[in-house]
């Protein structure tokens, strides 16, 4: 028998089946929060760090966009509140925050699967779910805010698939609360929105035209349940009095910065993007492939085809929107392809069920999953158990100085007051959060001042109006190329300013040279005059007339 026979069994059965479901789902929930635990000190990257440092910011009673600029919506800054409340405003804090993030995910994976096709789907996708999320082809160890895209858009279709049985309006209202949350963790988001909508409108057109004001009162509460979070987002910032410079960053702002790739870029990014992350586990992805074809082709219950087909439309969706497909931006797709690896392998248990002299090969399927699975914790193995977080760090992200950025705030924060300022020139956001000091600038990232669109110019003048303004105590100087991203036809009028003005009002107190195999340090007296051998460095200012 296998655990998705529904013939009647004994209670006591049943209850040994229980106990074994329950003993595999700890296991994997274990497994991966062990490895997470063992790398919790990873030391932030520039997004964690954006988000920290809002969120930090939030702690305080500062609103977003007040101090801090981008382009994506709060609800992110607002989560990280919550988990630096919880946990502290710490490294650990936010990763500590990432590991129950996470967990929940694996859960709600293991209950989506569990209802569509059983629970060998169920906790063959939370395991596959778990492994994915936690390889660097989508930086799964960093608190992104695909992860709470994941967590919210998975809980939604949880519900939403409920909801189609028990025609229970309050299922179908937290289902677009839900979804509408994923959106206000970020823009993309918003595909799970339309994928309940979808799901509902397919659901009432079959019933129509007996049922159409009850799908009309459906889809509205479905509507209220996906506004409601961007309205109190809306409300909250209006009432603290950003609303108009929210408005810029994640509409007019954001819309530019949408179109900048072309299609043809775009398509090279996919398939970048693609092949990254098949190569992290390239087993599972066939499995997923292979449960794909299966599901399309033997699944008997049509509905629940067409909804894990749509879920998993909708989640690859959301990488879509920019045309960059950066690595993090998958982490949404990967609950539904574990659904697919395990929709198959639950169709293959069947097939075998019903040739009675095959059912020794009963345990053929979980060998393979379990092979594949293995081969991607070989692959990873030494990322997963032996590297520690600094050497992690530089493996992942190369020369970005996520390492130094420690160290460089240690020094602001040791050498300034609680109250003064900084500014930072480059995208390193994660220096304000640990030097606990606040920006002298809104610009938090350098990005947008480098990027081709009509704004730029605009932008680099303020941030230089800003700074000018505020006369930081310390000034960061980041030259490192992933920290602009400039392109040939990127404007260098804030470089060109910050030549004369470094010389006319700052002197270097820091200089840090990031080299293939170590970081060298040099501060006060030692940081004059050094001429660098390596293309990556941040140097540190102080202002001159508090010498």
């Amino acid at each position: 028998m296998s655990p998705d026979d529904e013939a009647p069994t004994q209670p006591s059965g049943d209850l040994v089946r229980q106990w074994w479901v329950l003993a595999a789902l700890t296991l994997i929930l274990a497994c991966a929060a062990l490895v997470r635990i063992r790398l919790i000190d990873l030391p932030l990257e520039r997004d964690e760090g954006e988000y920290a440092y809002a969120g930090q910011l939030m702690l305080q009673g500062i609103p977003p966009y007040q101090l801090a600029y981008n382009m994506k919506l709060p609800g992110t800054y607002a989560a990280y509140a919550l988990i630096m409340a919880a946990f502290g405003e710490t490294t650990r804090g936010i990763h500590l925050g990432l590991i129950l993030i996470n967990s929940l995910t694996i859960v709600l994976t293991y209950l989506l699967g569990r209802r569509l096709f059983g629970q060998i789907c169920g906790l063959t996708a939370a395991g596959c779910f778990a492994l994915l999320s936690l390889t660097p082809s989508v930086l799964g160890l960093a608190a992104h805010a695909t992860h709470l895209v994941a967590l919210f858009g998975t809980a939604g279709a949880l519900l939403l698939s409920h909801s189609q049985e028990k025609e229970s309006r309050s299922l179908i209202f937290w289902s677009g609360l839900c979804m509408g949350m994923a959106f206000v963790m970020k823009q993309q988001g918003i595909f799970y929105s339309a994928f309940g909508a979808f799901i509902l409108l397919d659901r009432e057109w079959r019933r129509l035209p007996r049922a159409l004001s009850r799908g009309f009162s459906h889809l509205s509460i479905f509507a209220v349940g996906v506004l409601s979070p961007l309205a109190l987002v809306c409300a909250i910032l209006a009432y603290a009095g950003v609303f108009s410079r929210f408005w810029f960053w994640t509409v007019s702002y954001a819309s530019q910065y949408a179109a900048i790739t072309p299609i043809a870029r775009g398509w090279v990014n996919l398939q970048h993007g693609l092949f990254s992350l098949i190569a992290a586990a390239p087993g599972i992805w066939v499995l997923a492939a292979f449960g794909s074809l299966l599901v399309l082709y033997r699944e008997e219950d049509r509905r629940k085809t067409f909804f894990i087909a749509s879920f998993a439309v909708a989640s690859f969706a959301t990488t879509c929107p920019g045309l960059y497909f950066r690595e993090h931006y998958f982490i949404p797709l990967l609950p539904s392809i574990g659904i697919l690896v395990g929709a198959g392998i639950r169709i293959v248990f069947r097939e075998i069920e019903r040739r009675p002299w095959n059912r020794a090969w009963v345990i053929a399927p979980v060998v393979v999953v379990m092979a594949a699975s293995a081969q991607a914790v070989f692959r990873h193995r030494v990322l997963f158990f032996q590297l520690s977080p600094s050497v992690a760090t530089r493996a992942i992200y190369q020369e970005n100085p996520f390492p130094e950025a420690v160290e460089i705030a240690r020094y602001i924060r040791e050498h300034s007051a609680p109250g003064s300022q900084i500014a930072i020139l480059g995208s390193e956001p994660e220096i304000y959060f640990y030097s606990r000091r606040h920006s002298a600038t809104g610009y938090i990232y350098t990005y947008p001042l480098m990027e081709p669109h009509a704004y730029a110019l605009t932008m680099q003048q303020e941030m230089i109006a800003q700074i000018e303004a505020a006369k930081p105590e310390f000034v960061v100087l980041v030259d490192v190329a992933k920290s602009w991203l400039a392109r040939p036809t990127s404007n260098p009028f804030i470089l060109q300013w910050f030549e004369k003005y470094s010389a006319a009002h700052l002197r270097t107190v820091g200089f840090v040279e990031i080299q293939p195999d170590q970081t060298i340090y040099r501060w006060d007296e030692k940081a004059v005059a050094v001429t660098p051998r390596s293309k990556s460095y941040v140097r540190v200012f102080k202002r001159s007339d508090l010498f």
